[in-house]
């Protein structure tokens, strides 16, 4: 088995001491007042239960990682995938309801109106991948806050399809092709980076 590219979990912390700024959270301030506690509420724990799966999955792939010297472990690779698959469906249902609860709340005129106008050329400084930011830009200035839960959603389903595809590797007794593994973290790293953008991005931008 060729060496596997060792895994770096990027995360941003972005409002100093404040909870809840890592990913999809702070960007409820579109919402009506009677809808934007649920809505945050839901998000946080889509969040929390994301992350967690991150975490699982950075284990997998330290196991995939460390049979290059040594006896790869089916079984706790097996029960790995299915606990992170577990968060990952926690995950998308709490995202999920936070997305229908937007839906159903409609956006603040006065605040559809700040995302319009923030100055996304001088914050673009501050960021670090461009096409990212630029992604997150385009709903922001189109005032699509929904769009932005649509695309997270989007992101964490490849990753669930991705884990599906090694549970049923594991589950024949094989062992997950390189590709998979490379795959899996990719497209954490994406979906990561997408949704902290939009927490960056969003917070700052609502709170002018």
């Amino acid at each position: 088995m060729k060496k596997f590219a060792a895994l770096t979990l990027i995360i941003f912390l972005f409002c100093g001491t404040s909870f809840g700024t890592i990913v999809m959270n702070n960007i409820s301030e579109i919402f009506p007042p009677g809808y934007k506690p649920e809505i945050e509420k839901k998000l946080v724990l889509g969040s929390v239960a994301f992350l967690r799966a991150y975490g699982i999955s950075n284990e997998l792939l330290s196991v995939f990682e460390s049979a290059e010297i040594s006896n790869f472990d089916t079984n706790s690779s097996l029960n790995l995938v299915n606990n992170a698959l577990l968060e990952i469906e926690k995950s998308l249902n709490h995202y999920k309801e936070a997305k229908a609860l937007g839906l159903t709340a409609g956006y603040l005129p006065e605040k559809t109106e700040t995302l319009r106008n923030f100055d996304y050329d001088s914050f673009s400084k501050t960021m670090q991948y461009t096409g990212v930011f630029e992604k997150v830009k385009r709903f922001m200035v189109n005032n699509d806050v929904i769009g932005i839960h649509a695309e997270n959603i989007k992101n964490i389903e490849v990753i669930r399809e991705d884990l599906i595809g090694v549970r049923k590797v594991l589950s024949a007794g094989g062992v997950p092709a390189k590709e998979q593994m490379w795959k899996i973290l990719v497209d954490y790293t994406n979906a990561s980076i997408f949704a902290n953008y939009a927490t960056r991005i969003g917070s700052t931008a609502l709170s002018n």
